[in-house]
């Protein structure tokens, strides 16, 4: 499992730890154990998230992998399950989320910023509320109990995003724009 973020008050990162805490008590122990969730990332809560962590007692569960080129970040998910979304606000979506989408990683994501929830419909992935602790925690216990179900998220996620994210459709969406704001000049003048 991974979380790619910049470890600020707006990620919920206290958030994705007290629901993996509750998360790793309702899963068989040999299953537990198995659980790690990278954390790659850095910011001002640092010191505190390593804190945090050891409150919670997932030192053997926690990694912080610290600041982190684009082009690991892609190794990364590349390598994961499940990605960890728990953000506490937002204005438009995550490309970190479109990046795990595109790398068949299913994500439990909070519905901040709203589009998320879209993003995330038709069983692409789970949409949970913002500072949900008991949500976010029932999603993971869900999605690691069931690696199949990771699959089946993480292929719908891919195909979406390569159909309404691609290259091509970005080109599109930027050329209709482009031309609708050419016609209203002409239409001005």
């Amino acid at each position: 499992m991974i979380m790619v973020c910049r470890l600020n008050p707006a990620k919920g990162i206290e958030v994705a730890l007290h629901s993996l805490s509750q998360a790793l008590q309702r899963l068989p122990s040999e299953l537990a154990g198995r659980v790690r969730l990278l954390i790659a990332g850095d910011g001002p809560l640092r010191e505190e998230v390593k804190a945090t962590i050891q409150h919670y007692k997932l030192e053997q569960a926690c990694l912080l992998w610290g600041d982190t080129p684009a082009s690991e970040v892609l190794s990364l998910l590349a390598i994961s399950d499940i990605f960890l979304y728990t953000s506490t606000r937002g204005a438009c979506f995550s490309m970190a989320m479109l990046e795990a989408m595109a790398s068949r990683c299913a994500v439990i994501a909070s519905t901040e910023p709203r589009a998320n929830a879209q993003l995330l419909a038709e069983q692409r992935g789970i949409a949970v509320a913002a500072n949900d602790v008991e949500q976010t925690s029932a999603a993971l216990v869900q999605l690691i109990k069931q690696p199949e179900l990771c699959q089946q998220m993480g292929a719908a996620a891919r195909a979406y995003v390569a159909h309404h994210h691609s290259t091509n459709m970005f080109r599109r969406t930027l050329q209709r724009t482009t031309y609708w704001a050419e016609l209203d000049t002409l239409l001005s003048e």
